[in-house]
């Protein structure tokens, strides 16, 4: 007698789930080893153990897959990074949140991202720096416009209410030095880092010591 929809569905679903994770997960820590142009469909597949027709099947092609690497870590991340600033902005009324308010509502989803096991310890973290250095391909530009356009167009305009003397030139750079600062701290939590003096990362204590310092850095710019 043939299985019915009920009993057979769940068990595939299941398989298919897992084989689709597995394939995120090798590719993800293979272009953080080795650079998005550096690695195979096949060095892929061979570490996720899966047919060497799955990226096609579950993602349509490198590239498809590449973008659901990204999809997977980033569009969460950024969705709360918005609804962070929508709350900070609700509570601060007609005056706007304080920089340090905006800033926060930036950094604290990456720390607390970073510090849940499921996040794929620093994997990620190195990803994002390659991401961000990464020759300008087709690609690589248009992940960047897809995830990071429309949230910089908020974050700007609410970093240059908070500081209405910030300039363009002052809010580039300050940016630079926030954003480079963040993927340093991420990039490094698995590791000593002095600042720790041997204590475990407290997602608290990083996210508001580096709040202060880019709030800082941004209104010296």
């Amino acid at each position: 007698m043939p299985k019915t929809e009920s009993t057979a569905q769940p068990g595939i679903e299941r398989n298919a789930t897992q084989t689709r994770e597995r394939i995120l997960d090798a590719a993800e820590r293979l272009f953080a080893e080795h650079g998005l142009e550096g690695v195979s469909t096949r060095d892929i597949t061979a570490l996720a153990e899966a047919n060497v027709g799955a990226i096609s099947y579950y993602f349509g092609s490198k590239e498809g897959l590449v973008f659901a690497v990204f999809d997977r870590r980033l569009t969460p991340i950024t969705r709360e990074r918005l609804a962070a600033l929508d709350g900070e902005e609700r509570a601060a009324g007609k005056a706007g949140p304080k920089a340090e308010a905006v800033l926060r509502a930036y950094i604290r989803p990456a720390v607390e991202h970073a510090l849940d096991p499921k996040w794929g310890s620093t994997s990620f973290a190195k990803l994002m720096g390659r991401l961000i250095g990464e020759p300008g391909t087709t690609t690589v530009e248009r992940l960047k416009k897809a995830h990071f356009d429309r949230l910089a167009k908020r974050f700007d305009a609410a970093l240059v209410r908070a500081i209405p003397t910030l300039s363009p030139e002052g809010l580039a750079c300050g940016k630079t030095f926030m954003v480079g600062s963040l993927h340093y701290l991420l990039l490094m939590l698995d590791e000593a880092l002095p600042c720790l003096m041997d204590r475990k990362p407290d997602c608290e204590d990083l996210v508001q010591r580096l709040v202060r310092f880019a709030a800082a850095g941004l209104r010296a710019a």
